[in-house]
């Protein structure tokens, strides 16, 4: 059986499955924070074995596979990286991005009827987090018939 080729729009323009390492001095793609390419340093202030990039003034710390490194930890705790290598393939893609010309790559899902007038767009990002909020809300609530319960009945009793 021939090798499979991975082919994920989340990763560097490769033919394998390991991920892309950077150095210092390699030219990146951080979707992130710009459009533009960043040049990777180590770290300015010699104090983190991590590596940095300049934006806007203030550095943001990397691990070599191109994870973001929060300020208070020395190691990720990312999923995915932030880093991509700068190729002419990513770039456009990131463009493409920072563009708003993604209509024809978004599906859209339409629950109007015909009278609707109306129409409230959100991203299902945003949904997800309505969803998680409103599953926090009813925790609470049964949370306190349950309370309420134990009082009710310890007074009983």
């Amino acid at each position: 059986m021939g090798k499979s080729i991975r082919t994920t729009s989340n990763t560097q323009t490769t033919t394998s499955s390991t991920p892309a390492t950077f150095k210092a001095g390699d030219s990146v793609l951080c979707p992130s924070l710009s459009n533009s390419p960043f040049v990777l340093i180590n770290d300015p202030y010699g104090k983190r074995n991590n590596l940095a990039l300049e934006f806007e003034g203030s550095y943001f710390y990397y691990d070599g596979n191109g994870y973001f490194v929060r300020a208070s930890q020395n190691e990720t705790d990312d999923f995915q990286p932030s880093l991509y290598q700068n190729t002419p393939a990513n770039q456009q893609a990131i463009n493409t991005l920072y563009s708003g010309n993604q209509s024809n790559q978004r599906k859209v899902i339409d629950t109007t009827k015909a009278d609707d007038d109306e129409v409230i767009l959100i991203s299902s990002h945003d949904l997800s987090h309505i969803a998680c909020d409103i599953q926090g809300a009813i925790n609470v609530i049964d949370d306190t018939g349950y309370l309420l319960g134990l009082i009710h009945y310890r007074k009983r009793g």
